[in-house]
């Protein structure tokens, strides 16, 4: 009973730190708190697709990705942020059912997926590397 207890209050601190932290925090430290909580979250869905799946996914970090490269270039291109948001979520989202339905249900072995979410890391690499859309900006790769 006690477990189920620590279990449904784990969530409060978080919800706490995420309300007030805002009015407590100076712009810096809230800057660093979103950066290292977005970095957790990534960490925890590798840790969670591959401890408890089994699934070797070194593509993971693809969509962890085209999030960040998708809010940046509609923040540049568009100016408002909420638009960017959204688009930096729907699209990751997006992406990873598409993948997802083509690997799984293709009924790939452990090793094979590796190796094509590895090929897919590559390629949003190239692609991020490279980007030439006419009319709209993508600032500069080195």
């Amino acid at each position: 009973m006690l477990r189920y207890i620590k279990h449904a209050l784990f969530p409060f601190p978080l919800v706490l730190v995420a309300v007030t932290g805002p009015f407590v925090l100076e712009p810096f430290d809230l800057v660093n708190l979103s950066a290292c909580s977005a970095m957790a979250i990534g960490a925890l869905g590798l840790a969670f697709v591959w401890g408890t799946l089994g699934i070797l996914n070194l593509g993971h970090s693809v969509f962890f990705g085209i999030g960040a490269y998708a809010y940046a270039i509609a923040v540049s291109n568009f100016g408002d942020s909420t638009l960017a948001m959204l688009t930096g979520t729907i699209l990751p989202v997006v992406f990873s059912l598409v993948l997802g339905s083509c690997l799984f249900f293709s009924r790939l072995s452990d090793v094979y997926l590796g190796v094509i979410t590895l090929c897919v890391t590559l390629i949003f690499h190239s692609f991020s590397c490279r980007p030439r859309i006419p009319g709209f900006t993508s600032g500069r790769c080195r």
